[in-house]
């Protein structure tokens, strides 16, 4: 799906390229918001989702934590995801998010590693996806 695609493919980067500041900040903002994707698909657990909003915040600490870099992060993260897909739009992205992180806090998970996750569709369009499952 979209966001293991993003995943899988900021993994990639880290393994082949030494990343400037603020490419490795966009690369901790984008892997952060694929991570709430796999999560809100039941992909990936709490735990892990936490794991890697602890290594976004540190890599904001590492990095530099002043707004203008921090928003200058967030614009190349932005139109990474969008080259993926048109509906990664920044408030959507920052919406789940958020709610993810609300999530794992209460520690609330949608995980189960004997079920197989949410289809992509079903986490943009839950109305569209659960009536053309239903016909």
């Amino acid at each position: 799906g979209t966001f293991a695609n993003i995943y899988d493919d900021l993994a990639d980067v880290t393994k082949k390229h030494d990343l400037t500041p603020l490419l490795k900040m966009a690369h901790a903002y984008a892997k952060r918001a694929a991570a709430a994707g796999l999560f809100l698909q039941g992909a990936i657990s709490s735990e892990d989702f936490l794991d890697i909003y602890v290594s976004f915040k540190n890599t904001m600490f590492e990095t530099d934590v002043r707004g203008e870099f921090q928003d200058a992060a967030c614009a190349q993260a932005d139109e990474l995801l969008l080259s993926y897909d048109q509906r990664l739009r920044l408030p959507l992205v920052s919406a789940f998010v958020m709610q993810t992180h609300e999530l794992c806090k209460r520690k609330i998970s949608f995980y189960d590693p004997e079920i197989e996750p949410l289809d992509y569709e079903a986490v943009f369009n839950p109305i569209s996806y659960l009536s053309s499952i239903n016909q």
